[in-house]
C-alpha cells in the first residue's frame, strides 16, 4: 500500500452527453464510511504533484485519460486549501482529525469519453446532468463538499461554460430530463 502525501485532488470534468446536455462523470464507492457521490479524486501518492494525483485517480476511477496540462484551476476556490476533517468509526466514535492540502481541478471536454462500468477500486460510474447533481444534494446523495465546489465552479467559471457550451453545440437552455437523478438514486443501494 503506497502512503498518502498529504494532498488530495478533485477533478470536474464538464461534458456534453449525446444529446447535447451538459454533464459530468460522478463516482460513488460503496465500501466508503460515507457512501455518497462524488466527483472522481482522492489522495496523492508518493511525490506526485496535486495535478497528478487528479489524472491518475480519474483514469482510475472513471477510465478518462487526460494529460495533467489540460487541468484547469483557476478561480475554483484557490489553487489549494487546507482541509482538516474529522475520522470516525462506523459506530460514531472519534478516531483522529486529518489533514491534506485540497487541490481542485476542471477540465472541459468537447464529446462524452467512454466511462468505465465500475472503478478500479469498486467504485460505481455514472454520467450526470449537472442540474440533476444540484437536485441530487437537497435528497443527500451527494457529497456536500464536492457539492459546494460545484456551485463555486458554477458562478466563477460562468463565462467561461457559456463559451465553451456555445462553441461545442452544448445548449445550455434546454431543460434536462431527470432520469440521471432517478438512475443515480436507483444506484444508492
Amino acid at each position: 500500500m503506497v502512503r498518502s502525501n498529504g494532498y488530495a485532488s478533485i477533478v470536474i470534468v464538464l461534458t456534453p452527453d449525446a444529446e447535447g446536455l451538459l454533464g459530468a462523470p460522478i463516482v460513488r464507492d460503496p465500501a466508503h464510511s460515507n457512501p455518497l457521490w462524488k466527483f472522481p479524486g482522492g489522495k496523492g501518492e508518493g511525490d506526485e504533484t496535486g495535478a497528478q494525483t487528479a489524472s491518475r485517480e480519474l483514469e482510475e476511477e472513471t477510465g478518462i485519460a487526460v494529460s495533467t496540462s489540460v487541468f484547469k484551476t483557476k478561480n475554483i476556490i484557490g489553487s489549494e486549501e487546507k482541509k482538516e476533517r474529522a475520522i470516525h468509526a462506523q459506530d460514531g466514535t472519534f478516531v483522529k482529525t486529518e489533514s491534506h492540502f485540497f487541490y481542485p481541478y476542471y477540465v472541459l471536454l468537447a464529446e462524452m469519453p467512454k466511462l468505465k462500468d465500475v472503478g478500479d477500486e469498486g467504485e460505481k460510474v455514472a454520467f450526470a446532468h449537472v442540474q440533476d447533481i444540484l437536485n441530487a444534494n437537497t435528497k443527500k446523495m451527494f457529497l456536500g463538499n464536492h457539492y459546494d465546489l460545484l456551485i463555486k465552479f458554477l458562478k466563477t467559471r460562468e463565462l467561461e461554460i457559456k463559451n465553451f457550451s456555445s462553441e461545442f453545440g452544448i445548449d445550455l437552455s434546454k431543460p434536462h430530463t431527470s432520469t440521471t437523478c432517478a438512475y443515480i438514486a436507483q444506484m444508492q443501494s
